[in-house]
């Protein structure tokens, strides 16, 4: 038979017999710390047809790997041959390693590094965007009228301020994601659940939809040329990222306080593992 993988967790394959098939099942071994289990489960075929494809997620909805197991994971078939027992082929094996809880907080931290570094980086641009369009506003206080030159140069604003506003979307998705993937391996505490969600609320304020408005305002102006109404308007948008900035300030310091307690509680998590080795080995000294 031929199989592959796609990106999507699925394996796709095909198979084919000359009598047709009796059954194909998937075969799914867990083991690891404290346990080692075979699940086997049939797929749906045609049993008279000679040659089909088939499909099946390499995860099932019924099994969770704990921190550190591992887990293979083939296909049996077997021909519809009852003359001469219904022959088996196995098909080759593919082994998923869940990561520790050590591994995924170590992974966290350094996913949190990067995020950390690259909200300074938005707070850098945005204060040069700032400053860029202070310096635009005192250059139309000693215009009578605006020119092709200033349509120019706010079209290049509002292109640094389009692309500022996604790159805080890919940050809070990144921070979503690396809180999803430690809290799946790691239950956080309610106090830590209670921070990430904070930050989650934080980063969906940051481009409130009165600010989405003032873009289209300003994209609209930036072609009619109107001075009054453009010096009011980047007025506004300055206020606006003076918020940004803020909330990003806030954002920062918040991945900081969940990233010291997540370190705390995966401490006091070995500790208690350590304490309970102890004990398990001086329950067994006392026997002996």
């Amino acid at each position: 038979n031929d199989q592959e993988g796609n990106g999507a967790g699925f394996i796709s394959g095909f198979i084919s017999d000359d009598y047709g098939f009796f059954n194909l099942q998937t075969v799914r071994r867990i083991y690891g710390l404290s346990r080692d289990t075979t699940v086997k489960e049939s797929l749906a075929i045609n049993h008279t047809l000679r040659s089909q494809s088939f499909l099946e997620p390499i995860m099932s909805p019924n099994i969770m790997l704990d921190p550190g197991e591992s887990m293979d994971f083939y296909f049996i078939v077997r021909d519809n041959d009852s003359e001469n027992g219904y022959k088996s082929t196995q098909s080759a094996k593919i082994t998923l390693n869940a990561p520790t809880k050590q591994e995924s907080q170590q992974e966290y931290e350094e996913n949190n590094k990067i995020i950390k570094t690259e909200i300074n980086n938005e707070l850098a641009i945005l204060q040069a965007l700032e400053k860029e369009l202070l310096d635009f506003q005192k250059d139309l206080i000693e215009k009578d009228s605006l020119d092709w030159r200033d349509k120019k140069r706010l079209e290049e604003i509002l292109d640094k301020q389009a692309d500022l506003e996604k790159k805080i979307e890919n940050l809070k998705n990144k921070a979503q994601s690396n809180f999803d993937q430690l809290n799946s391996t790691s239950p956080p505490t309610e106090d830590v659940l209670k921070k990430q969600e904070a930050l989650k609320k934080l980063f969906d304020e940051i481009m409130p939809d009165e600010m989405k408005e003032l873009y289209r305002e300003l994209n609209k102006l930036k072609d009619e040329l109107n001075k009054n109404d453009l010096q009011q308007k980047l007025n506004d948008l300055q206020l606006s990222n003076e918020d940004i900035e803020k909330e990003l300030d806030r954002n920062l310091e918040i991945l900081k306080q969940v990233e010291f307690e997540q370190k705390l509680d995966n401490i006091i998590d070995r500790i208690k593992t350590l304490e309970k080795n102890q004990l398990l080995l001086s329950e067994q000294d006392e026997k002996t």
